[in-house]
C-alpha cells in the first residue's frame, strides 16, 4: 500500500514538498544500490555504436561480449568496482572502448533484472488487479457522462426552447469531445518525461470542474460548448486506459485485462440512462450533471491518492533523475532521455499530435479494424482491442486513440439522424439498413486472419513475431 501512495500524485507532491525526505525509493535509502540499475549491455552498445540497441550484425554482439570485455551483471557486482582501473576512452560500466566517432560514454539505467519490483509487469497480482479496477472506474466515470444526459432531453428542450435534434447535440458533442481528446492526450502520455499519471489526474480534475458551468449554463450555446469540453478533457481514459492495462500485463495476459476494461466502458452507457432517469424524475435535467460531477469527483480523489504511474519509460526516466541527483554523475541516462535528446521539435509534434492520425489512416490493420469497430457492437472490445495492443505494443495509446476517434465519430453522428431515419424508413427498413452495413464488414476479420501476418511484416510499427 505504501508504494501505491508513494507513486501516486499525492506521493509525488509529498516528496516534492519534503524534498524527498518521506516516501523514499530504495536507492535513496541505500546509496550503493544504484549500481545494479546500470545496464552494462546497453552501456556497451552505446559506447560501441551510439545506440542502446544491439548491432544488426550478430557476430558484432559476440565481439562486444567477448573481445571488448562486457561482463555479466553478477560478475560486475561481485567485483570491487571502485578499485577497477579503467583506461582512457573505455566505458566504465561495460568495459567497452568508446568509439571516437559514433560511441557515447554513458551509463544506461534500466531494470536491474527480470524481477525488478518497480516494473509494472512485476507488480504483485493484487496490485495489478487494484490498478486495473482504478482504470475501469475512471473509464466508467467518463463513459457514463454520455448516456446519463439522455433522460434529461425533455428538460433541456423545455428550458432552452429547442427541438429534439438540437437538444441531442448535448450528447453528440460530448461524444465528439471524447473522440477527439485522445488524439492529444494519448500521444502525450507516451512521452516518457510526462507519463500517464498526470495526464489522468489533471484532465479528470478539469473534467470535474467543468460540470459546474454546464449545470449553470445561461443559454443553450453555453451548454453545448461545455458538454464538448467535458468530453474532451474526460477522454484520456478511453484510449490511454487500454495502454495502462498493456503496461501491467504481459502479452499473453493482456487480453484478460483489456476484456475487463472493456466491461467498464460498456457499463457506462448501459447504466447511464438508468441512473439519470431517477434524477430527472425527482429533480430535473441538471441533476444528471450533478450526479456525473459527484461520481467523477469521488473517482478523482480516489485516483489522486492511490493511482501509480504505469508507463515503464516514465518510471525509468524518474529513476534516472533520482540517481543523477544522488550521485552527481551526468553520465547516468536512460533510453528515453537518449531518444528525447535526438528528437527535434518537429519530431515531438509528430509524435504528440500526428501519430494517432497517421497510424489510423496509414496502417491497414488499424484502419480496417477501427472502421469495423466504429459501426459495430461494443462486444468487439473483447477481440479488437487486444489484437491492436498485441500488434502495436510500442504505440498502444496512439492506436487506441485512433480507435476511439473512429467509434466516437459514429457514436456522435448517429443520434443526430437516427430519429429521422426510423421515422422516414420505418423500423423494418431502418434496422435492416444497419444490418446490411454490418454484413458488409464481415469479411474484414477473416481477411486479417489470412493476410494479417503479411500486412504486419510490411509495417514499420507492427510486431513481426506474431
Amino acid at each position: 500500500m505504501l508504494d501505491l501512495i508513494r507513486d501516486s500524485a499525492f506521493g509525488h507532491i509529498v516528496r516534492l514538498v519534503t524534498r524527498n525526505k518521506y516516501l523514499q525509493y530504495p536507492e535513496e535509502q541505500d546509496p550503493e544500490i544504484w549500481k545494479k540499475y546500470v545496464s552494462h549491455e546497453k552501456s556497451g552498445y552505446a559506447a560501441y555504436h551510439g545506440s542502446t540497441q544491439p548491432p544488426e550484425n550478430s557476430h558484432l554482439i559476440d565481439e562486444l561480449t567477448q573481445a571488448h570485455g562486457v561482463r555479466s551483471r553478477d560478475e560486475r557486482h561481485d567485483s570491487e568496482t571502485s578499485s577497477r582501473t579503467v583506461g582512457d576512452g573505455v566505458n566504465e560500466a561495460s568495459g567497452v572502448r568508446v568509439d571516437p566517432e559514433k560511441g557515447k560514454d554513458l551509463h544506461v539505467i534500466d531494470w536491474y533484472g527480470p524481477d525488478d519490483p518497480q516494473n509494472p509487469r512485476n507488480w504483485s497480482r493484487a496490485k495489478r488487479y487494484f490498478v486495473t479496477f482504478e482504470i475501469c472506474f475512471l473509464t466508467f466515470s467518463v463513459y457514463i457522462g454520455s448516456a446519463i444526459y439522455t433522460p434529461g432531453l425533455m428538460g433541456v428542450m423545455a428550458e432552452f426552447g429547442v427541438a429534439q435534434v438540437p437538444a441531442t447535440l448535448g450528447l453528440t458533442l460530448y461524444v465528439a469531445g471524447y473522440g477527439l481528446g485522445p488524439l492529444i492526450w494519448s500521444p502525450m502520455s507516451e512521452i516518457p518525461q510526462i507519463g500517464r499519471l498526470w495526464v489522468y489526474i489533471i484532465t479528470l480534475l478539469v473534467f470535474v470542474l467543468l460540470q459546474l458551468p454546464t449545470v449553470f449554463s445561461i443559454n443553450f450555446g453555453m451548454l453545448l460548448a461545455f458538454r464538448f469540453l467535458t468530453g474532451f478533457f474526460g477522454s484520456p481514459a478511453l484510449a490511454t486506459g487500454g495502454a495502462s492495462i498493456a503496461d501491467m500485463y504481459r502479452p499473453k495476459k493482456q487480453v484478460y485485462g483489456l476484456a475487463v476494461w472493456g466491461i467498464g466502458a460498456v457499463c457506462g452507457p448501459v447504466l447511464g440512462p438508468l441512473v439519470g432517469g431517477f434524477a430527472v424524475q425527482a429533480k430535473g435535467w441538471t441533476w444528471t450533471i450533478w450526479e456525473l460531477m459527484w461520481l467523477s469527483g469521488f473517482c478523482w480523489v480516489f485516483l489522486f491518492f492511490f493511482l501509480p504511474e504505469t508507463s515503464a519509460p516514465n518510471i525509468l526516466h524518474r529513476r534516472t533523475r533520482r540517481l543523477r541527483k544522488l550521485t552527481g554523475d551526468d553520465r547516468l541516462t536512460c533510453e528515453a532521455d537518449i531518444m528525447s535528446q535526438e528528437m527535434s521539435a518537429k519530431d515531438v509534434v509528430n509524435m504528440s499530435l500526428l501519430k494517432p492520425i497517421t497510424l489510423n489512416f496509414t496502417e491497414p490493420i488499424v484502419f480496417l479494424l477501427n472502421l469495423f469497430f466504429g459501426i459495430a457492437s461494443f462486444t468487439l472490445f473483447q477481440a479488437v482491442l487486444p489484437y491492436l495492443s498485441d500488434a502495436y505494443p510500442d504505440s498502444v495509446a496512439s492506436v487506441l486513440a485512433g480507435n476511439d476517434l473512429m467509434r466516437s465519430s459514429f457514436g456522435a453522428g448517429f443520434p443526430l439522424f437516427a430519429t429521422a431515419m426510423y421515422k422516414n424508413l420505418g423500423i423494418n427498413w431502418a434496422s435492416s439498413l444497419l444490418a446490411f452495413l454490418g454484413i458488409a464488414f464481415i469479411p474484414i476479420p477473416f481477411a486479417l486472419y489470412k493476410w494479417g501476418k503479411q500486412i504486419r511484416h510490411k509495417s514499420k510499427l507492427a510486431r513481426k513475431d506474431i
